[in-house]
């Protein structure tokens, strides 16, 4: 596929089911339609990560008992080509008066079906003559407007025995762009066919992915080359200025010194031994179709290739240590619990509507993602709160040992944000980067101006395990931000964290807080009610699942009542006292 330059194939018989998976698909998306009621059988698309593409709902065919069927729809100029996915058993799998209904399949005006259909007949050039199926089939075609582009060559070619039973039908609208080949390739004995379209350049929307190898990066030139640029700059005297030099020289740094490219088309797990015994094997198909050793060729080629794929997973294991590279090992156990991809270039709906077009999905996506609720008095009023608060006499200063222990403990991410920095890099700095960042982010302090590259942060959706890849509502967020922008943070937090209380019950966003503290909370209050002497206590537990809990919090509440206001009962009233915040008076908020 990759010496042909394949971007689309359609396969037949996977014979594969819910406890066998594709996931060692290189640079492919994998659409499968797996057999459920025995054996054999099911379909499977893979498509190259560069076609734009959707599944097409086929609820016609699905009454027919023995025919199994998947379509996608690929992106074609402005238009879309249908692409029809089909395999029939071959007739003693089937009842004996059981004939397939293909006309439901044979409507459109860019439409490929195509597939193994077990049906012979002169229409598609079969030399086996003309069977009950294959006339049934025949007549379906003759009186739609569709046509075969089968030639005379056979699809099958199984020792003395040529046969064709794998057929082509096209659209009106694409009988004159559509060519047809077999191809001699492969272990089995029906043919892999190559069908073309000649349309516009754009049929298939390949995008250049690109990416950053840091492994082999020259870190130590990357040193000198960011010292020798600092070292001759003044001191920053403009935020916005100093940030984007900064920007610039890392940047710059990372092109000349961090190798990136395109990430090439590899032909994996197939050792150069075995690709000599199949080029062989495919000669002698060939020449000599009856040869005896193409079967015995075959079996040698798919025993090296799974001993090759045997000793590259012993090799792997061998390298996930706990006490050397606990990172590896735990990738490893995520891909083995968790092994789906997500298609990344499927078409995705919402609400009913099908977007194709990159920058309209990431539109949606920001309309899904990105609240936008209209600004109340409420909102207001705290602003102008805020805004009205004296300044600090003297802001606190960041030394350069603070910035460079923030850095030092940060992960190591190499997500680049959005400013095409990543926190890898940020470590990569010596003393003269360190520095001079010290003095950016004191400066943005002291004249309380945030760059902003600052505030943005890449949105990239992620689909949530198990959910369907076309639908919008399937993806979750995660926001890629500045590595400078959380550096600041990292060194406010420590004198933020100090002017608030946080609430006994709250397990979020504190140190030494997770999920497992609130647990033990809950399992020991539990236990300690069911251990008292009789009546004990016995607990109700409901929980809630609030959708988008984050993000429609009333941000006008949380910076009014934040942090937690103290209650009281007197004279069954209920009062809410808020302490004081930076100047802001003491409420009493009453309530029934």
């Amino acid at each position: 596929m990759s010496r042909r330059n394949i971007k689309i194939a359609a396969v037949q018989e996977t014979k594969l089911n819910e406890n066998c998976s594709l996931q060692r698909c290189y640079g492919y998306n994998v659409l499968r339609k797996d057999r459920t009621r025995s054996g054999g059988g099911g379909l499977t698309f893979l498509l190259h990560h560069s076609v734009q593409y959707r599944p097409i709902s086929l609820e016609l065919v699905s009454s027919d008992p023995y025919m199994e069927c998947v379509g996608v729809a690929v992106k074609c100029g402005t238009a879309e080509v249908e692409v029809l996915n089909v395999y029939i058993p071959p007739i003693n799998s089937c009842e004996p008066r059981y004939l397939p209904d293909i006309s439901p399949l044979l409507v459109g005006n860019n439409r490929l079906v195509l597939g193994d259909f077990n049906a012979h007949h002169e229409l598609w050039h079969s030399v086996l003559g003309n069977d009950q199926r294959g006339s049934a089939l025949a007549e379906q075609i003759d009186c739609s407007t569709f046509c075969t582009v089968n030639e005379d060559a056979p699809t099958r070619i199984r020792g003395e025995c040529h046969s064709s039973p794998d057929l082509t039908i096209v659209s009106p609208g694409l009988i004159n762009d559509v060519t047809w080949q077999p191809v001699i390739s492969l272990g089995s004995d029906h043919l892999p066919i190559i069908v073309s379209i000649s349309r516009s350049p754009d049929f298939i929307t390949s995008e250049r992915r690109t990416f950053l190898n840091h492994g082999k990066a020259h870190w130590p030139e990357f040193r000198e080359f960011t010292n020798r640029r600092f070292r001759e700059l003044p001191n920053p005297s403009d935020v916005r200025v100093a940030e984007r030099i900064f920007r610039n020289i890392i940047r710059a740094a990372a092109a000349r010194y961090i190798p990136a490219g395109r990430i090439p088309e590899i032909r994996p797990n197939f050792p150069a031994e075995a690709a000599g015994l199949a080029n062989e094997r495919d000669d002698l198909r060939r020449t000599n179709p009856t040869d005896p050793r193409i079967s015995d060729l075959t079996v040698e080629v798919n025993r090296l290739v799974q001993e090759h794929k045997r000793k590259k997973w012993l090799d792997h294991l061998k390298c996930c240590n706990i006490g050397t590279d606990m990172s590896k090992l735990w990738v490893t156990v995520k891909s083995l619990s968790n092994p789906g991809k997500k298609d990344d270039r499927t078409s995705v709906t919402f609400n009913d509507v099908t977007v194709t077009d990159p920058k309209r999905c990431a539109e949606y996506f920001n309309r899904q993602f990105v609240e936008h609720p209209e600004s109340d008095r409420a909102k207001r009023r705290v602003l102008r709160r805020i805004r009205s608060l004296p300044a600090e006499e003297e802001p606190p200063q960041f030394t350069m040992g603070d910035v460079a222990n923030v850095i030092r403990n940060a992960k190591s991410s190499k997500a680049l944000g959005p400013d095409g920095i990543s926190m890898v890099m940020l470590k990569q700095l010596d003393t003269p980067g360190v520095e001079y960042l010290t003095k950016v982010l004191n400066l943005s302090l002291a004249t309380h101006i945030v760059p902003e590259i600052w505030k943005m942060g890449r949105v990239v959706p992620l689909l949530k395990p198990g959910k369907d890849a076309s639908k919008g509502e399937s993806y979750r967020p995660i926001s890629l931000l500045s590595p400078v922008a959380k550096t600041l943070e990292a060194l406010l937090l420590p004198s933020i964290r100090g002017s608030y209380a946080v609430a006994n019950h709250q397990h979020g966003f504190r140190p030494q807080h997770s999920t497992t503290t609130a647990l033990h909370a809950i399992s020991t209050h539990i236990s300690r009610g069911l251990n008292q002497n009789r009546p004990c206590d016995r607990t109700v537990l409901v929980a809630l699942d609030l959708s988008k809990a984050f993000d429609t919090v009333n941000h006008a509440t949380l910076s009014e009542n934040y942090p937690p206001a103290k209650f009281e009962t007197l004279d069954n009233q209920l009062y809410v006292w808020t302490p004081v915040v930076r100047g802001i008076p003491e409420q009493e908020v009453q309530s029934p």
